[in-house]
């Protein structure tokens, strides 16, 4: 059998995408070309299942979505406050010290770090 990226004339950042949904999620390649191609939310969970595969291999069980991080500390922060936090990372030292960390489009906080730097800080 012909592999998917023989038959598909699809990117190379797609295809690698579709490869890696498909060992995240244990299907055939050929399963999540034709769930994309049904513009299934597989795409659009693509990161969280990346960022489950690494905290199940412990290795970056403190970076966290903004989301995951609000909910997981809500009794500290709500959205706008660490919205507001988030916002101004340059000038407050978050951005500096690791603890917010922009990555193309997306923003994750290193846990650790943020509460290092909360301790640290004034803002409270």
């Amino acid at each position: 059998m012909a592999k998917a990226s023989q038959t598909l004339s699809l990117p190379k950042w797609l295809m690698g995408t579709l490869e890696e949904i498909a060992e995240l999620r244990g299907i055939p390649i050929e399963e999540a070309v034709c769930d994309c191609l049904k513009l299934s939310p597989l795409i659009l969970d693509a990161d969280k299942l990346r960022m489950e595969k690494i905290r199940a291999q412990g290795v970056a069980a403190e970076i966290l979505r903004p989301d995951e991080f609000i909910e997981k500390n809500s009794a500290l922060f709500n959205k706008a406050r660490f919205s507001y936090l988030a916002t101004n990372r340059s000038r407050n030292g978050l951005e500096r010290c690791g603890a917010i960390v922009k990555k193309g489009q997306r923003i994750f906080v290193n846990e650790k770090k943020f509460f290092q730097w909360y301790e640290e800080s004034d803002v409270h």
